[in-house]
């Protein structure tokens, strides 16, 4: 989900669409995967503005994600990170949990299109491991 070259919008559908997202081996991240540790902040922050209730099966603890020296070049991802563990905390909490969804019906929402709906549908399956190489969908037996 955050390895691909999806940005907020991407992720804005998907919390219009689901109230509840499973994200399955969030790995341990390192200055090396800067463009992944930027699109989970970006996945997480849109996911938390629409009250989604967001699963998260991890290779490490939360706060353990991800680590940098504050005396490094990279401050601004670990100050970043810090508001993002702080928000992962915060939903997981009852008070969170119990806040109404403020996604959309995807068949009313507005200014979503059937292209929109398509793409969203080709990521889904494309994690199932049911996309052919040319993006045909295959059909499941």
């Amino acid at each position: 989900l955050c390895k691909k070259a999806l940005g907020a919008a991407d992720y804005i559908c998907i919390g219009e669409n689901f109230h509840t997202v499973f994200v399955d081996g969030v790995p341990r991240l390192t200055l090396n995967d800067l463009n992944v540790l930027r699109r989970l902040i970006t996945f997480i922050d849109c996911m938390y503005e629409a009250h989604v209730k967001l699963i998260l099966q991890l290779e490490t603890q939360t706060r353990d994600i991800f680590e940098v020296q504050l005396d490094n070049a990279h401050q601004d991802e670990a100050f970043s990170f810090d508001r993002t563990r702080s928000r992962l905390d915060e939903m997981g909490s009852k008070e969170y949990l119990k806040k109404r969804w403020i996604g959309r019906n995807k068949d009313i929402a507005i200014g979503q299109t059937e292209e929109m709906k398509h793409d969203l549908e080709f990521l889904v399956e494309e994690e199932d491991g049911i996309q052919s190489e040319k993006g045909h969908k295959k059909g499941r037996h």
